[in-house]
């Protein structure tokens, strides 16, 4: 329960700090984009159906703060989660600092194409003139920006925390 609540808080604190606190202090074209540094913390922490319960939740807190369609964010999220967690099983078998990175690049880079096909498809369904503007610019900008941010998070929490040692490891040489 003690650890549900703190997750909770968690989830709440990417929340506000994606609608709130990234916008105002880091003004980059898209800035970055704390809801992908949350699920990539959730895979590496969580188990399997926890991740995915916890990344809706994530989407859903999200959607209620967001423009978009109640939804868009929510299934971007799941859909970025799911490609993540099939990369992070299959194929991210090394886990050094470089896998963690590619991973980040490449959740980045779905959870853009799915948040834009999923506002365009909007538009079809149900009539409705929100919708986002593709532009790759903005697109690199946060994908670099959320890279960095979450390395320099890894950093610190691997020296801090044992348990993420295992997880990632980053090869000295």
């Amino acid at each position: 329960m003690i650890k549900q609540l703190g997750i909770l808080l968690l989830v709440l604190f990417f929340v506000i700090a994606q609608t709130s606190i990234v916008p105002i202090f880091f003004p980059l074209p898209s800035g970055i984009n704390v809801l992908i540094i949350a699920i990539l913390y959730f895979l590496i922490t969580l188990k399997t159906r926890n991740y995915f319960i916890w990344t809706a939740i994530l989407g859903l807190l999200a959607d209620i703060f967001s423009s978009l369609p109640v939804g868009v964010i929510t299934i971007s999220l799941l859909g970025t989660a799911l490609v993540a967690y099939l990369l992070y099983l299959n194929y991210f078998s090394h886990r050094t600092g470089l896998t963690l990175i590619l991973l980040v690049v490449l959740m980045c880079a779905v959870y853009a194409l799915l948040l834009y096909g999923i506002s365009q498809a909007w538009i079809f369904i149900a009539s409705n003139p929100t919708h986002l503007v593709f532009n790759p610019l903005a697109i690199l900008s946060q994908t670099f920006a959320t890279t960095v941010t979450c390395v320099l998070c890894y950093l610190v929490f691997n020296q801090a925390v044992k348990r993420f040692r295992d997880r990632f490891l980053i090869q000295k040489s």
